[in-house]
């Protein structure tokens, strides 16, 4: 949480510098995006536990069938 946190401050601070303010429109684009990436990312994080535990279970069952 904290490294999310560091990497927001460090996104504002980067667009500020770039003369990017928080009231243009470029600020809240780059931003979005920003976050339209971390949410993909944790999606896809997401289903490719899903895709595992459902591998693991698979070979569970199959194993247990062979018993």
């Amino acid at each position: 949480m904290l490294q999310r946190i560091a990497l927001y401050a460090t996104l504002g601070y980067v667009l500020d510098l770039t003369e990017l303010g928080w009231t243009t429109t470029g600020f809240w684009c780059i931003l979005a995006l920003f976050m339209a990436n971390t949410w993909m990312t944790r999606r896809e994080t997401l289903e490719e536990i899903q895709e595992e535990v459902r591998r693991v279970r698979a070979q569970h069952q199959k194993d247990n069938n062979n018993d």
